[in-house]
């Protein structure tokens, strides 16, 4: 079991279909033919 803090509780207990508290997001970025990373390859 993850014990969460107070103010995690507090979210979870308050939050509703009609007010969700919760963000999410997805960044899809397509970089120009040619970019080299200036601080390297990644890696995997």
């Amino acid at each position: 079991m993850i014990h969460r803090s107070g103010m995690d509780a507090s979210f979870l207990h308050l939050e509703t279909p009609e007010m969700p508290m919760h963000v999410g997001t997805l960044q899809i970025a397509d970089l120009p033919e040619g970019y080299a990373c200036p601080r390297g390859p990644r890696a995997a």
